[in-house]
């Protein structure tokens, strides 16, 4: 789940168990730790399977149905010498093999954006001035949340309007895509709880499926052939999640466990919270009503021939809590030799007979903490414990997975502190179930490396699915699978110099065209193009606030025209102190109680693990004095080049050298490139400044709560 297009996001997944199941056989008690064991020479790579190989597993039913797509050589249970993994389907019906179900969602989202969704601008701009409301009135909030929402509406929002001109198809993608997915997830309800029916329907049919092969293909056989008849056995979940795919599973799993009469919408004299029930939850869309009156066919079917087989209607019976009401209707009637049945209606709520089979719900770079923290009115619900049922017989295991560096992802401290998502889920010991670890060197890029991350996966598929020794080890967060030095390394230099430095190249190449153009015309455009990018005049926003909203207009003329010159931050200004506030947003959302161990020594996996760098302390002068430091030298640097540069004969006698005298002899080319370079030590030297000044501020306002 994640990419919300049919089967995208699951190839990578059966590739990586596939290379799982085919590397160096590993006993359960090893002491090696599966990174050590990913090394191996003998660990394959595959990077073949395409959607095109689940979707001719997955559709069912002339298009309109979802199975699961099953392949040979990715067993279950380890296997010293497995079979060849090479994409050949599986035709074992006894599910030895991993079956994978990648369940899109994508036409919901894309019927209802075009008809419901607003702009980045404006969903961004409504729900800042919603969390202001809610800080002024004292109400807890995510110290995170401001400041990360901010920065899109400053940063992002400039950015879009900046690339619209050229890149208008990539913008749309962006903004009214992946944003616009979150916005209408987070603020149109209707959206959310069709989603939500999707996947409880989804996971019905696969219950279903699952006893229609096992019921034809292994029960009836035995039937027909006198042998002693097979017992029926579930099958066992592992949802798997990613990015916006994670909420909503997790609000799928949740709602599958809300009780009957509230997800059934009976009105009662009960208040129930006003999150409760979802809306959109009860629609029915006329190919789910086409798949239900098949799947309802050929159970009855089975009722009706196997009445005196109390085994079977007990089965049923488990995956259709109505089935004696459903099936026993007078649903047929005589038509010469023939009878037909009639059309059975697509239940009014989905069965949910599969919620008791979730062993474990997997979340990578999931933003649950954030939909909490933007859209807390969506949640209420997550704090009383009599909305829910109790009939579970274990808890779900839930681990969360996510990179540093990956904006999206987190700590789910908010979620996990709620009575409902503890009664319903098992995240005991915390250290070893919500875990942020630094794999990743490229921020942003982080969020969607985890599919071809074999250790990540590795360890997912040996400690937790085979295993299940994450709920007991102490070594299942070992320090190598935890943190990449390099990693942490490049995501410091792209935060705090790469972006600053491609900032001050871009400027550079601006003023250097205007350097060297002989027109007087488009020298001038030039420079102020140049800082323009840096700082601007406050001019077209002040008059789009005023078109959009004429209480946003000045009160007096001295102010109004203040406020259209005041000088603001220009594009490349925001891009800068937005990578260095957004590292210190991820920094305070990994924050833990623990840190990680040096040198091999143990740590208490009874507490979140957080790593502790200078720059995310709550004393940040040293690594301010650093960067100040570093903006100083690069000014030292450049001040001393363009000495030498435009005064020569000065130069060389205050350092008693008979060098720079010679300069005043150069010309051409090469001056020009002298003038450049002087020109860009110093800007960049600026920039530092800059980004020292960005640093503190971040620092200032987004700190641990």
């Amino acid at each position: 789940m994640g990419e919300q297009k049919t089967n995208v996001t699951a190839p990578p997944v059966v590739e990586r168990f596939g290379e799982a199941r085919h590397r160096e056989p590993v006993s359960p008690d090893s002491k090696k730790q599966w990174f050590q064991r990913s090394s191996s020479s003998e660990t394959p790579t595959y990077n073949f399977i395409i959607p095109a190989n689940l979707s001719e597993q997955t559709v069912r039913n002339d298009g309109i149905g979802h199975g699961w797509a099953e392949f040979e050589g990715i067993s279950v249970s380890q296997d010293s010498n497995p079979q060849e993994f090479n994409g050949a389907i599986s035709t074992d019906p006894n599910g030895k093999n991993f079956r994978f179900v990648d369940i899109a969602w994508q036409f919901i989202l894309r019927s209802d954006i075009e008809t419901f969704g607003s702009s980045t601008e404006e969903w961004a701009s409504a729900l800042l001035e919603k969390l202001e409301l809610r800080k002024k009135n004292g109400k807890p909030m995510a110290s995170w949340a401001l400041p990360m929402l901010k920065s899109i509406v400053n940063t992002a929002i400039p950015v879009k309007e900046m690339l619209a001109f050229k890149y208008a198809a990539l913008t749309k993608l962006v903004f009214d895509g992946f944003l616009g997915d979150v916005h209408l997830y987070g603020d149109y309800g209707r959206t959310r709880g069709r989603a939500v029916r999707h996947f409880h329907v989804v996971l019905d049919e696969i219950m279903i499926r699952d006893f229609l092969q096992w019921y034809w293909q292994i029960y009836y056989q035995s039937k027909e052939q006198n042998a002693k008849k097979p017992a029926y056995e579930p099958p066992e979940f592992t949802i798997i999640a990613h990015s916006l795919g994670s909420i909503m599973s997790f609000d799928s799993l949740v709602y599958a466990h809300i009780r009957d009469d509230i997800r059934r919408n009976d009105y009662t004299s009960e208040e129930w919270p006003e999150s409760l029930p979802f809306p959109g939850y009860d629609f029915i869309h006329d190919i789910e009503k086409k798949n239900w009156n098949y799947l309802h066919g050929k159970l009855q079917s089975i009722w009706k021939a196997e009445q005196g087989n109390p085994a079977i209607l007990d089965v049923i019976r488990h995956i259709i809590p109505n089935a004696d009401e459903l099936f026993n209707a007078d649903t047929a009637h005589a038509n010469g030799d023939q009878q037909e049945h009639k059309s059975i209606a697509a239940p009014e709520i989905p069965y949910v007979s599969w919620k008791n089979h979730v062993t474990n719900f997997i979340t990578i770079g999931s933003p649950i903490d954030k939909f909490l923290a933007l859209w807390p009115d969506n949640y209420l619900h997550l704090y009383d414990t009599g909305t829910v049922t109790t009939s579970a017989p274990e808890k779900m295991y839930h681990y969360n997975f996510c990179d540093e560096q990956d904006p999206v992802g987190h700590h789910l401290e908010e979620a996990m502190k709620t009575p409902v998502y503890q009664t319903l889920f098992n995240t005991d010991p915390i250290g070893n179930h919500d875990v942020v670890f630094r794999r990743y060197g490229i921020p942003g890029v982080a969020h969607n490396l985890y599919w071809t991350d074999q250790e990540l996966f590795f360890g997912i598929i040996d400690k937790i699915i085979d295993t299940k020794t994450a709920n007991t080890s102490d070594d299942f967060v070992w320090k190598e699978i935890h943190e990449k030095t390099r990693a942490f390394k490049s995501a410091k230099r792209w935060a705090y110099y790469l972006i600053p430095l491609i900032t001050t190249l871009a400027t550079t190449a601006l003023v250097s065209y205007g350097i060297l153009n002989d027109s007087l015309l488009w020298r001038w455009l030039s420079i102020i193009a140049a800082v323009l990018l840096w700082v601007q005049p406050n001019l077209l926003t002040a008059y789009k606030d005023e078109t959009a909203d004429s209480r946003k207009m000045a009160p007096s003329w001295l102010e109004d025209k203040w406020n259209k010159i005041r000088p603001v931050r220009g594009i490349f200004s925001r891009l800068v102190s937005a990578a260095i506030e957004w590292r210190r947003i991820l920094i305070v959302e990994s924050l833990g109680s623990n840190t990680v161990p040096v040198d091999n020594q143990p740590y208490d996996v009874s507490e979140r693990i957080a790593f502790q760098s200078q720059e995310m302390t709550d004393k940040p002068l040293k690594y301010f004095a650093l960067l100040v430091t570093v903006a100083t030298l690069s000014l030292a640097g450049s001040l001393a080049l363009g000495y030498t540069l435009y005064y020569p004969v000065e130069a060389d006698a205050l350092l008693h050298i008979n060098v720079f005298t010679h300069l005043s002899t150069i010309s051409g080319p090469w001056l020009n490139a002298g003038k450049i370079a002087f020109f860009f030590t110093l800007s960049y030297s600026l920039v530092r400044f800059y980004v020292a000044g960005s640093f503190l501020g971040a620092w200032k306002r987004c700190r641990p709560e």
